[in-house]
């Protein structure tokens, strides 16, 4: 294992995969349902985290467990290679990124946007990965294999577990996958929404509260794109240092107070509604 903090990362997994094992086997369990749930957050987060710096040493367990991470979120890690590595960071929420918040009905920041946002990126991504693996399949580039390789067992899964129990499947398998995924594109507004992509510095938001301990430094997000070779386990220091040049408004401590603010209570309450700082300026007082 290249860093011991990913033990949280492996744990989740485990867990994760267990829980749908588990239920499948002994029957439907609220707390285990709960549990699976929070956990698909977990593994879509390790996704993300292994893509970007493996946890093993060794490539052939990397590309193992990126196999296995791909069939139990029922999303390739060549997709998340291609869209997040290959899209969002080469272009940092430019005019270029493909799941840029802004290109889904303008520059805005509430609820109706962070609920549709995972959809919208979903069908501009999936042509997207098309038109990409029918360039590269000639040419057998890695990507390309590993794509193909992993929609496949995906497929093989999904039609063994339908032939087994459909219901079973849907409940215990697709909605969790479903919660999941929804996070992971979804985590893009909330990261993004309403910052400016011109600026060095306040193109993310970053949320330092007790999220991170849950979902491994998810929160600095800054840090993460300034670092994107960095173990996550290093992104608080790494905020720490950085922290100074942004504006704070894109500085939450708290990512639940964050999200009632501005998605329920803004609504009622226009001092909680969220500003755009596209275009703008750090005021000359941070």
């Amino acid at each position: 294992m290249r860093n011991w903090y990913d033990i949280q990362s492996i744990t989740y997994i485990v867990l994760y995969v267990g829980f749908i094992i588990a239920q499948w086997q002994s029957g439907f369990s609220w707390l285990m349902y709960a549990g699976c749930l929070f956990c698909s957050i977990g593994v879509q987060v390790v996704h993300h985290n292994h893509i970007h710096v493996g946890i093993w040493h060794s490539k052939r367990l990397n590309n193992i467990t990126n196999l296995l991470i791909s069939i139990s979120t029922a999303v390739p890690s060549a997709m998340v290679y291609g869209g997040h590595l290959r899209n969002h960071h080469v272009h940092q929420h430019g005019p270029e990124d493909e799941t840029r918040t802004y290109r889904f009905g303008g520059d805005h920041n509430h609820l109706l946007g962070y609920m549709l946002h995972p959809i919208q990126a979903y069908c501009v991504l999936i042509p997207k990965f098309y038109r990409e693996f029918r360039n590269e399949w000639p040419k057998r580039t890695r990507f390309s294999r590993d794509l193909l390789l992993q929609v496949c067992l995906i497929g093989i899964l999904w039609f063994g577990l339908l032939i087994l129990d459909w219901r079973k499947f849907i409940l215990l398998v697709a909605i969790p996958q479903a919660f999941g995924l929804h996070w992971l594109l979804g985590s893009n507004y909330l990261q993004h929404a309403h910052c400016d992509d011109e600026s060095e510095v306040n193109y993310a938001r970053n949320f330092t509260g007790a999220v991170n301990l849950f979902w491994m430094n998810i929160g600095f997000h800054t840090a993460h794109h300034d670092h994107p070779r960095a173990h996550w386990s290093t992104l608080r220091k790494l905020h720490h240092k950085e922290c100074q040049a942004t504006d704070p408004r894109l500085c939450c401590d708290s990512f639940l107070v964050y999200v009632g603010r501005t998605f329920f209570l803004s609504p009622f309450l226009p001092v909680y509604r969220s500003v755009s700082l596209k275009g703008s300026k750090v005021p000359s007082d941070i």
